[in-house]
């Protein structure tokens, strides 16, 4: 359900290209970039325990600005459960 973006080339990509059967946590980041995607995704900015600081749905070809107080980003696609990606990213947030 949740694939951690843990090298370059992983975070480079994110979910372009994916078949969106799974979740993607981005540590370390607050800002993404929807292009070259096929489809919207949610996402959401958490804070260090996980919690969510912000929630926004982007569409493709969009690039969004830094969000203060968030140190990673969870991109969710459409059939994907935001609830369980969200608690397994605070077990992930947790451990670091």
């Amino acid at each position: 359900m949740l694939k951690v973006a843990g090298t370059t080339a992983s975070r480079l990509r994110g979910l372009i290209g994916a078949d969106g059967a799974q979740a993607l946590l981005l540590p370390r980041c607050n800002w993404i970039h929807t292009w070259f995607m096929s489809y919207p995704i949610d996402v959401y900015y958490l804070d260090q325990r996980g919690g969510i600081v912000r929630q926004v749905r982007l569409t493709p070809w969009k690039l969004t600005c830094p969000v203060r107080g968030a140190v990673a980003v969870l991109e969710v696609p459409p059939g994907v459960d935001g609830e369980v990606a969200l608690r397994e990213s605070a077990r992930v947030l947790d451990r670091q």
